[in-house]
């Protein structure tokens, strides 16, 4: 059995991969669905070009139509005030001035409280017969629970994930990138692309697994990996936390509420 690990830290880093570097293996001589133009419905996108836009540049469409649900971005910290005792202040320590002691008056001052970081990974990869308004209604709803997350203090690391193997399962392909890390502020039109419309998995995935270097027979693009096992598995060999994994088949008809409460 034979694992292959594509690991991007940002939607740049994808791109750019996909960019130079040319489809190999099992893929060499075959027709590349990622670049198909004849199943707009299927794709959500005319061609690659134009999805690869959306994701570089934003899915403004996209982020309109799910704005009213998105909150505002927060630091990784939240302010927090401590009462110190100083020789200056906004009211006096009685004790300490009847005592003697200098530091006789109360201040304040603003530290900074670390937040809980909490990593999720979103494996997109979906069957052939999924409609894409479904994709983007499972995956519209984790994006509204993410920025609920966020909105609360608590900091969020997502990563997209898509986690294959051949039909003989002698090859593993597992992908993975790093959509916002912790530190970087809620930004609605980097993050909707690749959690909401199809074309980030049906293109830009499709994409990466046609320059892998596959070589065993990975007839319509291979077998997906939805089973709560085998994407840990695929997390830990990315070297990503695990303990948040999901996909559409996790989050369909499933309210915002309950998949909340599915976060650990």
């Amino acid at each position: 059995m034979k694992t292959i690990i594509k690991k991007f830290e940002s939607l740049g880093a994808l791109s750019s991969f996909i960019a130079n570097t040319p489809a190999c293996g099992f893929f060499a001589n075959q027709v590349l669905y990622s670049k198909a133009t004849n199943d707009v419905n299927f794709f959500g996108s005319e061609s690659f070009e134009a999805a690869n836009n959306m994701m570089l540049q934003g899915w403004s469409e996209g982020a309109a139509r799910v704005q009213k649900y998105m909150n505002a971005g927060v630091t990784a910290t939240a302010p927090k005030r401590v009462i110190y005792n100083s020789v200056v202040g906004f009211a006096p320590n009685v004790p300490n001035y009847l005592a003697g002691n200098p530091l006789n008056m109360y201040n304040q001052k603003r530290v900074r409280t670390p937040k809980k970081v909490v990593t999720i990974v979103y494996n997109c990869f979906v069957g052939w017969t999924v409609k894409s308004a479904k994709i983007e209604k499972a995956a519209a709803a984790l994006f509204n629970v993410i920025s609920g997350l966020e909105a609360s203090g608590v900091r969020v690391e997502l990563w997209i994930g898509c986690f294959t193997h051949s039909s003989s399962k002698t090859e593993y392909l597992y992908n993975a990138v790093k959509v916002k890390s912790a530190g970087q502020p809620f930004n609605l039109l980097k993050m909707i692309y690749p959690v909401v419309h199809p074309s980030f998995f049906r293109r830009h995935m499709f994409a990466i697994e046609e320059r892998a270097g596959l070589n065993a027979c990975w007839e319509d693009y291979g077998v997906a990996i939805t089973g709560k096992e085998g994407q840990q598995k695929a997390c830990q060999a990315l070297r990503i936390p695990s303990d948040n994994v999901f996909n559409y088949y996790d989050l369909t008809g499933k309210t915002e509420s309950e998949i909340a409460k599915m976060i650990k």
